[in-house]
């Protein structure tokens, strides 16, 4: 999942003319701030001038964006212009008078950028499955944030040049915070319904560059009741009523999606109307099933997870043995 920031660089410039130590204060508390502060390339950004101790109304502006003139007049406190593209960068510049003549001016520079997170959960899928691994509550998942940030020269910052602030739901996590710390184990809560991992990536100077968030919502984990044929092709038959000859062996395979443990540490429980079918002890993952004479029997599986909560989930499948014609 990529992200798109723009990094904001403040340049304060104050021109100074011949006026009171008093009225040059003044004229310094003149800020630029930028809404959103951390636009995606081609978003609407608000700049705004403010002041604590000057009356911007009675200031007349002039404000730039790169070569070109944007917004002018008295009281013209603020722009709106679009975030340059990825990789460019675009200079803000004001240029406000006082009623009394001083010229004040201020620069922002923005500098575009993205990030990409990446992220994997630690829990088992089949080896044909092609989706990714989601996370079942219980389960850890790794998150890597990957800053893709152009300093004002154009160079390429590394990621090892930046301070990286972990916070799992909400809470600081130092040890897996620090500079060149771009990756994360999170491990959820057990009873939260999903979890929120968030990073401040800074730059050396202390600078905060950006603020993500990737909010994980948890899956159950579940089992699918598969035939195994002697071809070695499997096909999902789960919740289906399969029929095949009387006296022919019926290979069925319990697999296991989004569980936090491999199928060696899950334990397969196979019954039919209540009746074990293997031996509790085994933790018999596959199942075989033949039938001398006509009739139904219907197989449920349970797969669960010793000792741990909400890793466990069923599945069923019905055989309907038939004579040969």
């Amino acid at each position: 999942m990529k992200k798109w920031f723009i990094l904001l660089f403040l340049v304060n410039v104050f021109v100074w003319s011949p006026i009171s130590g008093a009225s040059a204060q003044n004229a310094s508390a003149i800020v630029l701030e930028s809404e959103p502060a951390l636009p995606i390339p081609g978003e609407p950004v608000t700049v705004t001038a403010s002041s604590l101790t000057i009356n911007t109304e009675q200031l007349i502006f002039v404000w730039y964006v790169g070569n070109s003139i944007v917004g002018s007049g008295a009281g013209v406190s603020e722009i709106t212009f679009k975030a340059p593209p990825l990789g460019s960068t675009q200079t803000v510049k004001m240029l406000a008078t006082t009623p009394s003549g001083v010229r004040i001016e201020r620069q922002m520079i923005i500098v575009s950028g993205s990030v990409d997170i990446l992220w994997q959960a630690n829990t088992y899928t089949p080896p044909f499955y092609k989706g990714r691994a989601l996370p079942s509550r219980g389960a850890t998942v790794q998150v890597v944030a990957i800053p893709i940030i152009r300093g004002i020269r154009g160079q390429l910052d590394a990621r090892d040049n930046f301070d990286y602030q972990w916070r799992l739901g909400g809470k600081n996590d130092q040890k897996q915070s620090g500079f060149g710390k771009d990756s994360f184990i999170a491990k959820d809560a057990t009873f939260q319904e999903n979890m929120l991992v968030e990073v401040e990536i800074a730059t050396q100077d202390g600078v905060v560059a950006i603020r993500r968030q990737k909010r994980f919502s948890f899956v159950d984990p579940f089992v699918v009741i598969y035939k195994k044929s002697r071809s070695g092709v499997w096909s999902n038959r789960s919740g289906k009523t399969l029929q095949t000859p009387v006296g022919q062996s019926v290979d069925l395979v319990a697999m296991p999606f989004f569980f936090r443990s491999f199928p060696s540490g899950i334990t397969f429980d196979w019954s039919s109307k209540g009746s074990a079918l293997s031996d509790q002890d085994n933790n018999d993952q596959t199942l075989s099933v033949i039938a001398n004479n006509e009739g139904k029997i219907d197989i449920d599986v349970s797969a669960h997870v010793p000792k741990a909560l909400f890793q466990e989930s069923s599945a069923d499948i019905s055989l309907q043995f038939l004579k040969s014609k």
